[in-house]
């Protein structure tokens, strides 16, 4: 997925093109200007008031600042960075913090603990170049160079600019980081959808902790919170998930009406019981999935199995990513063939398309090639028949896949964010192998 800021690519907007440089180098800044191709240079300032100012009047979407740009150095840095977070968290910073000495490594914790991901940092003696910034303009970091920043890159004694790869025990992270949307679709009731979506969200629960969201969207059955670990009182709070957001007069972040469970923020349905007058429409649905695009970096959405239904439909076209559940019944894959021929005409192609076949079993029913052969879409996660083991995970409130190092619920994550990833047939599980085995040596 390629990004440049405020959405990803199949967002609704428009990336924002307008950059305020505050490099402190006339020769640089003239280059800049000249080479910044498809953006617009709003500005250039010397003060860190100044370019907060001018960040504020353009609504920039990204400021260059150098480490001897602001007037006072890391000092003038040190009052801009945090400003420009509070008062501008849509904008992108690039931070030029140039040799990795003393006052260079103070910069470096500085950008990190503010979540400034995009530095551009050499070593002792080193030289950073104009063709540097231009490459880190053109190519942000991406969610998952967020996720695999863990150590600090060496430096050798010249060498052009290097990225930097280390990140506080906290992630914080910045607000025009990529949003990712998931809508989870099954055509059968209890196909394993519900169960899809929980076990993914607690998956991106573990990677990207506190910036994830599930939303209950199937509001005939709402059984999402059940799954994740939900109390009864807190499913029947008519101030919390979507009936708190439809009845509040002033809403406010989504935080205030979820409920917090294994790092994620979740957001019940009410459900079509008659206790509450909950008939929202076409907007009210679109509003909450861009507010939640807004708030967290991934939004998984457990839909109703109609497709016709108006909360499976505004996110299903919203998503950047369609998890389709299916398993080896024949009238399944036929309804699931027949949905992504509707898919086609509303957009949806099959590239955004995540195949996820539950309960599967090699043995029983169409194998795995004849499946996507049907289809003609490869499966991205087989999910093995393991009743027991899922009966207690929903007593528990506990997602099987926060009981697994890796598996197919870690598999559909990556494929989820674009990662190529190798899908394995389900090991047999053979019931007393230890007592065959000691009668095989007899």
């Amino acid at each position: 997925m390629s990004i440049l800021w405020g959405k990803p690519d199949g967002g609704q907007e428009k990336p924002n093109n307008k950059v305020v440089l505050g490099v402190g180098n006339p020769g640089a800044e003239e280059w800049l200007r000249a080479n910044l191709t498809g953006y617009e240079v709003a500005g250039s300032a010397d003060t860190p008031r100044e370019i907060l100012a001018l960040v504020q009047k353009t609504g920039a979407g990204l400021v260059i600042l150098a480490r001897r740009g602001p007037q006072g150095g890391v000092g003038g840095l040190e009052a801009l960075i945090p400003e420009l977070r509070t008062k501008a968290p849509g904008t992108r910073i690039i931070l030029i913090a140039g040799e990795r000495d003393r006052e260079g490594q103070a910069l470096l914790d500085l950008a990190l603990a503010h979540g400034v991901y995009d530095v551009i940092s050499c070593g002792l003696g080193g030289v950073i170049t104009a063709e540097d910034v231009l490459r880190a303009v053109k190519k942000p970091a991406t969610w998952d160079d967020v996720a695999a920043l863990r150590s600090l890159v060496p430096y050798g004694a010249g060498g052009g600019g290097e990225r930097i790869v280390k990140v506080p025990e906290k992630v914080v992270v910045p607000e025009y980081r990529p949003s990712t949307l998931i809508a989870v679709i099954g055509f059968k009731g209890g196909i394993g959808k519900t169960t899809t979506s929980a076990n993914l969200a607690a998956v991106f629960g573990l990677k990207y902790k506190n910036r994830v969201a599930a939303l209950d969207l199937n509001l005939s059955t709402p059984t999402l919170g059940i799954q994740l670990g939900a109390t009864m009182e807190e499913i029947l709070n008519p101030d919390l998930g979507l009936l708190g957001i439809h009845n509040d007069p002033a809403p406010g972040p989504l935080a205030k009406y979820a409920i917090q469970k294994h790092n994620v923020d979740l957001l019940i349905g009410p459900g079509v019981d008659g206790r509450h007058h909950f008939l929202p429409d076409e907007s009210f649905f679109v509003k909450v999935l861009e507010q939640a695009r807004r708030e967290y970096s991934i939004v998984v959405v457990d839909t109703s199995q109609a497709i016709d239904d108006l909360s499976t439909y505004v996110a299903m076209t919203q998503a950047n990513t369609v998890v389709l559940v299916a398993d080896q019944d024949r009238q399944t894959l036929v309804q699931t063939r027949g949905f992504l021929e509707i898919a086609q005409r509303l957009g949806v192609t099959k590239d955004k398309i995540r195949l996820v076949i539950n309960r599967y079993n090699p043995k029983l029913g169409d194998s795995r090639p004849a499946i996507e052969d049907y289809l003609g879409i490869r499966a991205s996660a087989l999910v093995p028949e393991d009743r027991a083991a899922y009966i207690r995970a929903t007593e528990e409130g506990r997602p099987v896949a926060l009981t697994q190092k890796n598996g197919p619920w870690h598999t559909l994550a990556r494929a989820v964010l674009g990662e190529e990833v190798v899908v394995e047939e389900p090991k047999e599980k053979r019931a007393f192998g230890w007592l065959r085995a000691l009668f095989a040596r007899r």
